[in-house]
């Protein structure tokens, strides 16, 4: 992963498509931020987060509007594009959210900092900015915007929380602000900030599934690892085999041209990072039929097609490769209360 800050291209394309019902051409935006369509084109790579910040200041622009972050962060479908984003929607309740995502956000956004705090009964969510916007106040907004319309989807639209501090100046108008923040909202602050109630943190989610959650837990922690212990390449070979395994086509002729690369050239890189195409896709199905088995009640032909397998008996014979057994007496090993 880049060192620059980086921003999953499923929340830009998602805004992207907002701001085209507004009758926002999409090519001046993207032109003004210069970017392409191909550049973002799959929704789970990333484009820098300045780029982002230049669509939603351009577009409050031709638009006129200085409060557009505020109205798009409420029109964004509270579960928006990415991993993270999913997961915290579906933990079992507001304390869980915000710590989902204060610990998963690097695969949603890259290299910013955030925490949730308790002590004397009040939760603390802080974030920090890892890069000065200047004059870009559309994506200042749009982030506390965006966190405090996750809680509000449990506690309710007319929930504000104890107080938000934020360290941007003060805008003209306020009313937009105090609909989303509540009217205990400050600006120019040494820190960003908000406070809620552990009475609030305890409520439960409306989209609350602990199995589901849990899966998508155990998926980012996986991410994590990789990304902490694989080189970039290995990286972006294994999430593009997952992407193309349930439509078995997770092959290196096809994972190389959405890299942009000859199958030669990929197979060459692989190599130079110790390892190959063939490795990855093995290592890949083995991680999936683990989680597919352990944590979701997904039949055995169902699992075998989300792994990219033909038939049954070639995902048979597989397991059986893997793990020494069956993929039926892996499942009763893995999770012998339910067989």
């Amino acid at each position: 992963m880049s060192d620059e800050p980086l921003i999953v291209c499923g929340v830009a394309n998602g805004v992207l498509t907002l701001l085209e019902r507004k009758n926002v051409p999409r090519d001046v935006l993207l032109k003004a931020a210069g970017l392409s369509q191909d550049d973002i084109a799959d929704n789970d790579s990333y484009i820098p987060l300045n780029s982002f910040a230049i669509i939603l200041e351009e577009a409050a622009r031709l638009l006129s509007d200085d409060v557009l972050a505020l109205t798009l962060a409420k029109e964004l479908d509270p579960v928006a594009p990415g991993l993270t984003a999913y997961a915290v929607h579906h933990v079992p309740s507001v304390r869980h959210s915000l710590q989902t995502l204060a610990r998963y956000i690097g695969l949603l956004v890259t290299l910013r900092t955030a925490e949730l705090i308790e002590a004397d009964d009040i939760g603390y969510y802080k974030w920090s900015y890892w890069k000065n916007f200047g004059g870009m106040r559309q994506y200042l907004d749009w982030v506390p915007a965006r966190k405090m319309l996750v809680i509000k989807s449990a506690l309710g639209e007319h929930w504000s929380p104890l107080f938000v501090k934020l360290e941007h100046s003060e805008p003209k108008n306020l009313e937009p602000y105090f609909e989303i923040f509540g009217p205990r909202l400050s600006f120019n602050q040494p820190e960003n900030c908000f406070a809620l109630s552990t009475r609030d943190l305890d409520k439960e989610m409306p989209r609350a599934d602990e199995r589901l959650w849990a899966y998508l837990v155990d998926l980012a922690e996986t991410i994590i690892s990789d990304q902490e212990n694989r080189p970039e390449i290995y990286q972006n070979v294994r999430k593009k085999i997952i992407d193309h395994l349930p439509s078995n086509t997770a092959n290196i002729e096809t994972v190389a041209a959405t890299l942009g690369k000859s199958p030669r050239t990929l197979q060459r890189e692989l190599s130079d990072a110790g390892t190959s195409f063939s490795q990855i896709l093995e290592n890949s199905r083995m991680d999936l039929t683990d989680k597919y088995l352990l944590d979701t009640d997904l039949n055995l032909s169902q699992i075998a097609f989300l792994l990219g397998f033909s038939e049954l008996s070639a995902f048979t014979r597989a397991t059986n490769r893997w793990f020494g057994e069956s993929p039926r007496a892996h499942r009763r090993r893995l999770k012998p209360q339910i067989c």
